[in-house]
């Protein structure tokens, strides 16, 4: 059995030194669990130890150390395994521990010069930390003395202190240093004391101490205590909630590492949809010790406790809902969804949602029931079974009983209110709450009521209802007249602006389709003119306008209300200044409106032959507005660009936070606004690239490719190094990798790769990251699809990825790599060609030994390399001869070979050719004549004229 062992160890070994690294760990792998007899203590060693140099290369530090340390359980003292781990560890930032092994390795193998380099590295960052660590304290010191014991009364400078102890926290060095110095009690009576500024910047500091470790959360959960931290959420400002919420997010992860286990999953996940499945152990759900489990157990019972509590603010109150939002999943969060349906959560939720902003004994903001719908609509997504299911429709319908059985009219109101708020999400349970006896008749009841108030919530309710035409069918006809009586007659702007809004639901119900209209054109244009009336006038309530806008969202998938709406600049400038406010309630809809004016969402193409069928069987075909063709679009958009949607774009994107929904509705617009080349420029002044980034990284999967798709186009057209300056050219790499997958389409495949042959033009570090990020094989696997411009693209990509010494030195493994851009030299495509010679002309720069091998094994190269020689692109002829020159200067068999075929006459002929354009070409024929005339194969070539 052991030569089974072996022969896998070897196959690994094989693909190892091919650079097929993915390969090699499923082989040592198979290796090691193979079964039967055990394998020696020296072959397990030397498996885990390969395992932990493929771990390296993969980039992938965290699992190298744990098979470097694997192996050195068999011998403590085996350089290779302590050398692996050494780098490893110091990948993970994890200095100290490198430093001891580099330490050792040195006793071991003094002489060894990569063992000498990394142990002076690490040493001189040991001195620089030491000497820090000195800094730091004397800093701390100074601070201390200022903010606690200065008794000059200078505030300001107290202030500053204040400030630089917040610099000094979100140090590791500095954060250690207050904790050792006790510091957290005395930030706990400051924050008693202190007000505005100081408090806040007290607040920040605790949540910079928090986040280090498990060690310094604990230190200040247990020291603040949770009474005290809590009631932080009663201060009224957004920028206080805001602070307190983010030490409570930095507690959490403190406790938990959520933050590390929400990255490593990402990082696997980026795997996962590359390769079809993860690389090394399969990944695992965040696992708690009971202790971390018992401290995360009562942040979130306090969490659900004041959620419907009056001592804390209406901001307060939405960022606790927040934070449960942000935790609550059991995919990526703390799996709070079973403990908060096993508490009173739920209930405490719907009175919430049953609550509006500025008529409730309880503070709420005009954003707290959009929360709840959110939070219900996490719940109820992320429950496992139909019973857990189940459980929350028993909750919901107890709490609505309860409300409707109450004696008070106040209490049948608030259930009201609260079934609007779930039919905003999640929309199945406040359909079949809807859906129940009585509660229709309540509705259009209250509606027809004399009382402004009941009213308002009545309309809402039935707005809300109206969302979706599958499942309003049943109550569109008893909601109309209703609607309509309400925007004729009632005198209250607020109740005629949400009637108005119903029924540009109900008459957009039929989308883009022009051949499907519940209500006339004319009533369509009126009902947007309505919208527009509110919109524009700045003297009318803030919420009256927002309302406008949730219509104009529905109303402008007619292209006729799109033509009038984007001449309307007053309309227009008044959505950007509404949206820019930043309020979740109008972002969605605003970002709407100006996907449906750009034509951004997706429309599904109807095969003829299908047409033609559904034709045949009298069946409705959806029509195209003729406003809605291309003509159209183009000249809105540019009307849009001029009236500065761009910037308003960028700013939304900049405060958008947790809705993927209205992230995805974003990139459609910048995809929408990059489509004409001459714009490109403009949206990156704007600050356009930075916000695509983060949008192409956290979104929905198909926002993600829409951003993606926009930072290539920009990247295609643009002087990379100017559209992402900085870092940001690197951080565009992994978003425009995401597009080389076969779930994308061909068009965003193809400026893909012509973004990241753009991008690889720039520098090393920008070639390195494709490499470190996996993008490599992804290249390559286009370099041999059937279509010709991704074949294309990818073979141009690849020559400027060979300038990176990784990707260069995989093609002398025992692979096709070489012989395949051999063969593409005599592809009939000129651009491959020119591709495929450039790659190998950079390769016989550095590798000519390597590449003569290679290439001789390809039984038509000379036919292949003659083609491109030949060429009437004289580009194509310089890099064609630059090859041959290395390549003949450097082994005299190959040159002996080219010298007896017409690959030789043909470099005589391009030696005498006149004029500067084949200055290069001639320069390197002349140099190939010299390689032979240098091996005694013809004589001395006088080129003299």
């Amino acid at each position: 059995m052991m030569a089974d062992h072996t022969s896998l160890k070897e196959e690994g070994n094989s693909h190892f030194k091919s650079g097929n690294y993915s390969e090699a760990l499923v082989c040592y792998t198979k290796a090691l669990d193979i079964g039967g007899e055990a394998p020696s203590a020296a072959f397990q060693l030397a498996v885990h130890s390969n395992k932990a140099a493929c771990y390296l290369k993969l980039q992938d530090p965290k699992h190298a150390q744990i098979e470097a340390s694997k192996a050195l359980e068999y011998n403590s003292n085996d350089v290779k395994a302590l050398f692996r781990r050494c780098q490893a560890l110091e990948l993970l930032d994890r200095k100290e521990e490198a430093l001891k092994d580099a330490v050792k390795l040195r006793n071991l193998d003094p002489k060894n010069k990569a063992i000498v380099s990394v142990l002076q590295r690490l040493s001189a960052w040991a001195q620089q930390k030491n000497d820090r660590i000195d800094s730091t304290e004397s800093k701390v010191s100074q601070m201390v003395e200022l903010v606690f014991f200065d008794t000059s009364g200078n505030k300001e400078k107290r202030e500053q202190a204040l400030s630089n102890l917040l610099v000094l926290a979100r140090e590791e060095a500095g954060s250690t240093k207050m904790l050792e110095a006790g510091l957290v009690s005395k930030f706990k009576a400051l924050l008693q004391k202190v007000e505005g500024n100081m408090k806040l910047n007290v607040i920040r500091i605790l949540a910079s101490l928090s986040v280090h470790s498990i060690e310094k959360a604990e230190t200040v959960f247990d020291v603040m205590g949770l009474p005290l931290l809590i009631s932080l959420f009663s201060q009224p400002g957004e920028d206080a909630c805001n602070a307190t919420s983010n030490l409570f997010q930095s507690l959490i992860n403190g406790i938990t590492d959520l933050h590390i286990f929400r990255e490593e999953k990402a990082k696997h996940e980026i795997h996962k949809e590359k390769t079809g499945t993860p690389h090394g152990s399969k990944f695992k759900p965040l696992k708690l010790s009971s202790y971390q489990q018992d401290l995360i157990d009562q942040i979130m019972r306090y969490l659900v406790k004041y959620i419907n509590s009056n001592k804390v603010s209406a901001y307060g109150r939405d960022c606790i809902i927040q934070l449960i939002i942000r935790n609550v999943t059991s995919s990526d969060g703390l799996n709070w969804t079973k403990r908060f349906l096993e508490t009173d959560g739920s209930t405490r939720l719907m009175e919430i949602a049953g609550m509006t902003s500025g008529k409730s004994t309880i503070p709420v903001s005009s954003s707290t029931r959009l929360h709840c719908s959110v939070l219900m609509s996490k719940i109820w997504d992320d429950t496992m079974t139909d019973q857990q299911r189940e459980q929350i429709r028993t909750l919901t319908d107890e709490y609505f009983v309860e409300q409707f059985a109450d004696a008070s009219f106040d209490s049948k109101l608030d259930a009201i209110v609260a079934l609007s708020t779930l039919l905003q999400g999640p929309t199945e349970l406040g359909n079949s709450v809807l859906a129940k006896p009585g509660i229709m008749d309540m509705l259009l009841a209250l509606a027809g009521s004399k009382e402004i108030a009941h009213q308002l919530i009545a309309v809402e309710a039935l707005v809300h209802a109206t969302s979706k035409k599958d499942k309003c069918v049943g109550i569109v006809d008893t909601a109309i007249p209703v609607l309509k009586q309400l925007y004729q007659d009632s005198p209250s702007d607020n109740i005629k602006v949400r009637a108005l809004v119903g029924m540009c639901k109900i008459s957009s119900s039929s989308g883009t389709d022009a051949a499907d209209k519940t209500v006339s054109d004319d009533s369509q244009l009126a009902l947007s003119r309505s919208c527009r009336k509110f919109l524009a006038n700045e003297s009318k309530d803030v919420d009256l306008r927002k309302w406008s806008v949730e219509g104009l969202a529905y109303l402008t998938l007619d292209a006729e209300i799109k033509e009038e709406l984007v001449t309307d600049k007053a309309a227009i400038q008044a959505l950007i200044d509404i949206a820019k406010v930043g309020d979740q309630t109008v972002m969605f809809p605003a970002a709407t409106v100006f996907v449906n004016l750009m034509n951004a969402y997706d429309k599904p193409e109807i095969m003829p032959e299908m047409k033609q069928l559904a034709e045949y069987a009298k069946q409705k075909v959806p029509e195209d507005h003729p406003k809605d063709k291309e003509e159209y679009v183009s000249k809105r958009i540019d009307t849009l660009i001029s009236y500065g949607v761009g910037s308003a774009a960028v700013a939304l994107a900049s405060i958008v936070t947790e809705s993927n929904g209205c992230k995805e509705l974003l990139s459609r617009v910048f995809l929408a606004l990059v489509t004409n080349a001459k714009d490109r420029g403009k949206l990156v002044q704007q600050g356009g690239g930075k916000v695509l980034i983060k949008l192409a990284l956290d979104n929905s999967l198909t926002g993600k490719g829409l951003a993606a798709q926009a930072l290539a186009k920009m990247a295609i057209t643009m002087n990379p190094e100017v559209a992402f300056p900085g870092q940001r050219i690197l951080e565009v790499v992994r978003p425009l990798l995401k597009l080389l997958h076969p779930d994308r389409t061909a068009l965003q495949n193809f400026e893909a790769l012509l973004a990241l042959t753009n991008i690889t033009s720039a520098s090393d570090s920008a070639r390195q990251r494709v490499v470190s990020e996996r993008g490599v094989a992804d290249i390559e696997m286009y370099m041999i699809d059937d279509h010709e411009m991704l074949k294309r693209a990818a073979t141009e990509c690849l020559c400027n990825l060979v300038l990176n010494e990784q990707v260069a030195e995989a093609h002398f493994g025992e692979n096709d790599k070489v012989k395949l851009l051999t063969l593409y030299c005599g592809d009939e495509d000129e651009a491959v060609q020119r591709a495929a010679c450039g790659a190998l002309a950079i390769l016989s720069s550095d590798y000519p030994e390597k590449l003569v091998e290679k290439v001789t094994k390809v039984s038509s190269w000379k036919d292949c390399l003659l083609q491109v020689l030949v060429s009437e692109e004289p580009g194509v002829r310089h890099r064609a001869a630059h090859l041959l020159s290395n390549l003949m200067l450097t082994n005299k068999d190959f040159c002996e070979q080219v010298v007896s075929c017409q690959l030789f006459e043909v470099l005589m002929a391009i030696s005498k050719v006149e004029g500067a354009e084949m200055a290069g070409a001639r320069e390197c024929a002349q140099a190939a004549l010299e390689a032979a005339a240098s091996h005694e194969l013809v004589k001395p070539i006088d080129n003299s004229s």
